[in-house]
């Protein structure tokens, strides 16, 4: 499988107690096959390591989907949901990391996410 730098990816070989962190390609340089690639985390100052294309893999499940709500077109990656009345969710969509949208939906939309 080709990798693809648009999105999320992680290192091949991590070493103990990098094996859940998550990363995004910041810059990439065709000519050597290598890249910096940035964690992503809440810190305000994101670190870096330069590595080579081979070191890395995307992360499985980051493919993006896309639904239209009440006349919007919101992509995301993946969503969490609470139900918070009978016959009504409230869902929470993410673009990998960050939030894109809270919606409301019930239980027939909630299973076409």
């Amino acid at each position: 499988m080709e990798l693809d730098i648009t999105k999320e990816v992680r290192l091949k070989n991590p070493e103990k107690g990098e094996e859940n962190l998550v990363y995004k390609v910041s810059n990439y340089n065709r000519v050597t096959q290598r890249c910096y690639i940035e964690l992503i985390c809440d810190l305000p100052i994101k670190p870096q390591e330069l590595v080579s294309i081979n070191d890395i893999e995307n992360v499985p499940g980051t493919e993006i989907k896309k639904i239209v709500y009440r006349g919007v077109h919101l992509a995301y990656t993946h969503y969490t949901s609470e139900k918070i009345l009978d016959d009504a969710y409230e869902v929470t969509l993410m673009l990998n990391k960050d939030v894109i949208a809270v919606i409301m939906v019930n239980e027939e939309q909630l299973k076409t996410l």
